[in-house]
């Protein structure tokens, strides 16, 4: 099986020799600590293997979902709804001019740094864009491999998934990822406000078990900045429950000095409530590096009593 994963790897990315040498160390390591052979059940292009070299625990089982999803009738009506207003670009040349592109121009009219890199470059995003990056869409004139359409072609980056020392479970990549690689998104369960009563309870377990931070983190909306700048309204507000389902992102550790940063995607929607949070290389990261972002702990903050225990230079103390 893990011959197999290997091939994946290797025919997905087109390794070097080098890229392959060093992906064959780890294969080395997942043939005895190997615990699960495909945390994504064959839902992703490439498999993403678990190993466990701390203990004997097993990686819960979720219920996994590349992309976003809701089983309320109430949330899938306004997302069906919100999606009627999803406007789509006239390109006809695979939007290789960004400056005609309607969908790059949308993320280029919103950005406030005008002068900033304003999207996509070679597949990349080398900068995080506040106001969120605008893809093209089902509407659009152009195919489904245009450049502006990255985060829609699915996990591309050999991932793996370890039991970490100190903060249970994590990701690392399994070769070099150059800054500005698309990672993954963070998939799980649409869900509003109006369906948000378990948070209240977890708040107060977190101040005694900092085991339950990062499934506090599951419950979120990720709306913050994009909400604040808008003079649209803005109810309900959805939450992408992750508690139960979704995809690797919701295995993602914190640190203070990260190597990933999370962005906004609007894909089938332009409902500014609506973004995909979806994960970046903020520099190069080398193979076997553990992937982290910043779950956002402000200084000073009263109620955040958790530790942090990322090990960073620049660590904050608190985590939550």
């Amino acid at each position: 099986m893990l011959q197999k994963i290997f091939n994946k790897f290797a025919q997905a990315l087109e390794l070097n020799r080098a890229q392959i040498l060093r992906v064959q160390q780890f294969m080395t390591v997942m043939q005895e600590k190997l615990v699960m052979d495909d945390y994504s059940l064959g839902m992703e292009e490439i498999p993403i293997p678990v190993i466990n070299e701390v203990d004997d625990e097993v990686i819960p089982m979720i219920d996994y979902r590349p992309t976003t999803f809701t089983d309320l009738l109430s949330v899938a009506y306004e997302l069906k709804k919100s999606r009627e207003f999803c406007e789509g670009c006239s390109c006809e040349d695979n939007c290789i001019e960004p400056e005609k592109c309607e969908c790059q121009l949308r993320t280029l009219t919103n950005t406030n740094n005008k002068s900033a890199i304003s999207g996509y470059k070679n597949n990349l995003l080398l900068e995080k864009i506040f106001t969120g990056i605008y893809e093209c869409n089902k509407n659009c004139k152009c195919k489904k491999l245009c450049p502006n359409r990255v985060t829609q072609q699915g996990i591309k980056v050999p991932l793996q998934i370890f039991k970490t020392f100190e903060a249970g479970w994590g990701a690392r990549a399994l070769c070099d990822i150059p800054k500005g690689t698309f990672i993954s998104t963070y998939t799980g369960r649409m869900i509003t406000n109006e369906h948000f009563s378990g948070l209240p309870k977890l708040l107060q377990r977190i101040r005694s078990n900092p085991e339950d931070v990062k499934q506090s983190l599951r419950y979120v909306a990720f709306l913050g900045d994009l909400v604040k700048n808008s003079k649209i309204p803005v109810s309900p507000i959805f939450y992408v429950d992750a508690s139960t389902s979704g995809n690797i992102g919701r295995i993602f550790n914190h640190s203070c000095d990260p190597n990933m940063f999370a962005q906004y995607v609007f894909v089938d929607t332009h409902d500014i409530r609506l973004p995909n949070l979806v994960f970046f290389a903020k520099r190069h990261i080398p193979s076997g590096e553990e992937l982290c972002w910043d779950y956002g702990y402000k200084p000073g903050n009263p109620n955040m009593n958790t530790e942090c225990k990322c090990g960073s230079t620049k660590c904050r103390g608190k985590l939550f």
